[in-house]
């Protein structure tokens, strides 16, 4: 009998700090990539509705690629576009393999999904919807290897 009793509040619990977490994420939405590859003139736009000023947020670029993706990293630049019509870049690179060469995202079959930070501490200062556009800015023309680019935003705290 006790037995259940530790095991339904380790299960409440648990059903807590999921629904604590869910609770910080404000945005995540993937898009998948024709023909499995990036194309340099190939952006992905996200309109992300901002409710809550007074808050700082990380941003995550999502990807899912392939064994055929043939680079440790991944460099993006993004686009934030305000409600007002500001616009701000920034130009991130995302590591994807450690220097040994195993991946840092999870592994499934030929897949590895990742989830990486690329904005840590972004401010947003009006209320309303932000276009965000994500473009690879690596080297090459075509990126082979990569089904989709996807955008998260989780709320970090108050800023003040």
């Amino acid at each position: 009998m006790q037995g259940a009793l530790t095991r339904a509040i380790l299960f409440v619990g648990i059903l807590g700090l999921l629904n604590g977490c869910q609770d910080e994420l404000v945005f995540d939405q993937n898009l998948p990539l024709p023909e499995q590859a990036w194309h340099w003139k190939e952006k992905a736009h996200f309109n992300v509705k901002i409710e809550d000023t007074t808050q700082l947020y990380k941003l995550f670029v999502n990807t899912r690629i392939t064994d055929n993706y043939p680079y440790s990293n991944l460099w993006v630049v993004i686009q934030a576009i305000s409600p007002s019509g500001d616009t701000s870049f920034a130009r991130s690179e995302l590591t994807l393999f450690q220097p040994d060469g195993s991946p840092l995202g999870l592994e499934r079959g030929t897949v590895w999904e990742y989830q990486l930070p690329a904005i840590p501490n972004m401010d947003f200062d009006e209320k309303g919807t932000w276009l965000f556009t994500l473009e690879q800015n690596m080297r090459v023309h075509t990126l082979p290897g990569i089904l989709d680019i996807g955008l998260s935003i989780e709320k970090l705290g108050e800023k003040f």
